[in-house]
This record gives structure tokens, C-alpha cells and sequence, in this order.
């Protein structure tokens, strides 16, 4: 199906139903998910920022659906500059340790982290090498998540794994390059 230019940029110029309905089924459960289980989490934080945690909690998990599809895929493959500029705007890590109350310099880390091996994944050529690096670099990243960057409340660790998963090895590995 045809894409709006509007969401070129989330779904490319063509992408297929299931795509665009399974991305926004995962964004949806994911963040009900989030919302409901962690509600307790919330307790100390100001309404209006649990509203901007769970809104971009629906851009991740939506988008992590996104980035494995063959329409965001060969968008971003065939414009390298905007691929560029695709991961550096993603600073969500900065803008939920702030949102929840976590010290920034994590969110910072995170984020260092996340622009330098996605960046290094999408500049790794050959597709074995790409896939290969790009998987490892995300199981880095999580490990790193997980002992590194603690304490994080469980839902942020939730979500910035499913963020690295998104950028990292969604976005920044061609998954369809033998398919041109």
C-alpha cells in the first residue's frame, strides 16, 4: 500500500498492512503494558510526564516494528544522509531519564552509546558483517542496560532495550539488501 509523504519517514513510501497494523498493535499493547503494570512506578511522577514516558514508549515499540520492515528498510537505505540524521534526533534516552526523574548523564550515556554503534553498524558493509555486528552491538548495548547503567527503574530498562533493538539492529542493519 502507498504511504502518505506525511509518513514517509515512519513506514517509507510503501508498506504493507500487516506492517502498518502489527506496528501499531505492538506500540499500543507495549505501552498498555508499561502503563498498567508499572502504574505503581509512576506514583512520584508528575502526570503530564507519565503521559510523555508512555507517548514515548508507543514511539519506540511502534517504531521498532517499523525499522524491521522492507518499506522503512529501503527508504532509508536509498537516502544515507537522512538515515544519518535518523539517528541522531533519537535522543529518547535523554528525554525519559529526565521525564522519570533519573539522573541525565545516564540518558546521556545511553544515548552516546546507542549513536556510536548504531552509527558504526550502518557504516559496516557486507550483510553477514552488518547483521553479525549489528546483533552484538544491541546484546552490548542491553548488557550495558543492565549492569552499567543501573539503577533504572524496570520500566525504563524495558523500554531502552526494546530501543536499542530498534535503532541498532532494526534500523541501522540493511535486512533486505539481497531483495533489491
Amino acid at each position: 500500500m502507498n504511504v502518505p509523504r506525511l509518513f514517509h519517514e515512519l513506514y517509507g513510501e510503501k508498506t504493507t498492512k500487516k506492517t502498518l497494523y502489527g506496528s501499531l498493535f505492538v506500540g499500543f499493547f507495549a505501552t498498555l503494558f508499561i502503563g498498567v503494570v508499572f502504574w505503581s512506578s509512576f506514583g512520584d511522577i508528575a502526570l503530564w510526564r507519565t503521559l510523555l514516558i508512555l507517548f514515548f514508549t508507543f514511539d519506540i515499540f511502534a517504531g521498532l516494528v517499523a525499522n524491521f520492515s522492507e518499506g522503512t528498510n529501503k527508504y532509508y537505505q536509498q537516502r544515507p544522509r537522512l538515515s544519518r540524521v535518523f539517528i541522531v534526533i533519537h535522543v529518547h534516552p535523554i528525554l525519559l531519564t529526565l521525564l522519570a526523574g533519573e539522573p541525565w548523564l545516564t540518558g546521556l550515556y545511553i544515548y552516546a552509546f546507542m549513536l556510536a554503534t548504531a552509527t558504526l553498524t550502518y557504516a559496516i558493509q557486507g550483510p553477514n558483517k552488518q547483521t553479525f555486528f549489528g546483533f552484538f552491538l544491541t546484546l552490548i548495548g542491553v548488557a550495558l542496560l543492565l549492569t552499567y547503567f543501573q539503577p533504572l527503574p524496570t520500566f525504563l530498562d524495558i523500554i531502552f532495550i526494546a530501543f536499542n533493538f530498534k535503532l541498532i539492529y532494526g534500523f541501522s542493519v540493511n535486512h533486505y539488501r539481497n531483495q533489491a
